[in-house]
């Protein structure tokens, strides 16, 4: 062995009815592609039965599984019957799972999804939205439709779904042949690392999740057709900016709470949350419809309308606190240009140290605010647990009013879980009016 992780692939199966042989076959580019990302691909083999599988599985213990291309669904049982077991096992095992185009088409199929015969599709290129680029296509079949259990990743031009990732489990589907890329494109390569990256030793995957499911009617005109977080600042959309900051910063993957226009939001790719109740409930409850990537691992969490600087994620990617939010020391300035008299729209924030004592109340005095607050924050899992213990033991109504900054004077009220503040002094702004618009453009 060359100590890198072991990733399983399954194979396709050729026949040849003449000599009275039927033979599992791997795509040598597909071997060179995951040694690139930095993985040694295993072989399974067609022929096994489910307890063979199971004992090979057991002994060799893969990191992860890939699923490759080539085979109609349903031209090979003894195929569709292994990689069905294999799915089970990424399942049941919690490892990461990826399937190449009819790998994709699989988890469909395994997931009770349908396919159907789609055109257009063979020997040609789609341009999808960041970050999986311009990507090649081989296929005549395609999902029917989202799975269940399943979100929309990218679609093709004709709205065809081209990647799609499970809600609760590491597991992904590419429609796409990366290692058919000459030379291979160093997006997906990343993409795998990112996707198998909780395997190889190394950190948590680290997530982000953008808060855009209300409407922001303080814009007035400028959200009639599509939420906030649309809101072109010199010619580029503030959730593109977010994106390429959060990238930038190490996020691999990133989520996105609708609610306002949801469809608005589709083209973009993201994981999606939906809340349904956006019109009634406040942010957190919004936040709370990510409860399984919260639960799952580290997530940064930004709100809709601001923008930022890579280093901000950056800052929030290296703390190790159970909850930490990034804030503005120099904030008195910005204020003063937005506002006649700052403490219109400021709110106390009180520091110990690095430990906030006092979050979102109105001041009376610039001295009771040390930093402004930028709504950019990040949770582990154990901070979140205190969130969600903090929200249980509210009547309905206000756990649904709550907002971010009275939440977290809860937090700091009980006292359990500290909320320590990471001080930022790059670029950043925060969109709240068609007024903070113009000065900022």
């Amino acid at each position: 062995m060359t100590g890198q992780p072991v990733i399983a692939v399954s194979q396709r199966i050729d026949d040849y009815p003449d000599r009275g042989e039927r033979r599992d076959a791997l795509d040598q580019a597909l071997v060179r592609w995951l040694a690139e990302a930095g993985f040694l691909a295993l072989p399974v083999a067609n022929a096994w039965s489910a307890a063979q599988l199971d004992g090979w599985l057991a002994l060799v213990n893969p990191a992860g599984v890939v699923l490759s291309g080539g085979n109609d669904i349903g031209t090979c049982p003894d195929r569709d019957a292994v990689e069905r077991h294999l799915i089970a096992w990424a399942m049941e095992q919690g490892r990461p799972l990826l399937g190449i185009c009819r790998g994709m088409q699989m988890l469909s199929v395994a997931a009770d999804g349908r396919l159907k015969q789609v055109s257009g599709h063979v020997r040609t290129r789609h341009r999808l939205v960041a970050p999986f680029g311009e990507v090649n296509s081989f296929h005549d079949m395609a999902p029917d439709g989202c799975p269940p259990g399943y979100r929309v990743l990218a679609r093709a031009e004709d709205g065809e779904i081209e990647a799609m990732q499970h809600v609760t489990h590491a597991i992904t589907g590419w429609m796409w042949h990366p290692e058919r890329e000459i030379p291979f494109d160093a997006r997906h390569l990343e993409l795998a690392r990112a996707h198998f990256h909780q395997t190889m030793g190394g950190e948590p995957l680290m997530r982000a999740i953008i808060l855009a499911a209300g409407r922001g009617s303080r814009m007035q005109t400028l959200t009639e057709e599509q939420p906030k977080c649309l809101t072109e600042l010199h010619d580029k959309p503030l959730l593109v900016r977010q994106i390429e900051a959060l990238r930038g910063g190490g996020v691999e993957e990133i989520g996105i709470v609708t609610g306002y226009r949801r469809e608005k939001l589709q083209p973009y790719g993201l994981v999606e949350f939906h809340n349904p109740r956006w019109e009634t409930t406040n942010m957190v409850s919004s936040l709370a419809m990510a409860d399984a990537w919260l639960s799952d691992g580290p997530c940064i969490v930004s709100y809709s309308d601001i923008f930022y600087e890579a280093s901000a994620v950056e800052l929030l990617r290296a703390s190790t606190a159970d909850i930490a939010i990034t804030h503005d020391p120099d904030w008195l300035e910005v204020w003063s240009k937005r506002f006649d008299d700052p403490l219109e729209d400021a709110e106390t924030f009180r520091l110990d140290g690095d430990r906030v004592i006092e979050i979102g109340n109105r001041p009376k005095t610039v001295a009771e605010v040390e930093g402004q607050y930028m709504g950019l924050l990040r949770f582990t899992p154990g901070g979140w647990a205190e969130v969600q213990r903090i929200r249980s033991e509210l009547p309905e109504a206000e756990r649904d009013r709550t907002h971010m900054t009275g939440l977290l004077g809860r937090i700091i009220a009980a006292g359990r879980v500290p909320v320590r503040a990471l001080a930022y002094r790059d670029g950043w702004g925060e969109i709240d009016t068609a007024t903070d618009l113009a000065s900022y453009q």
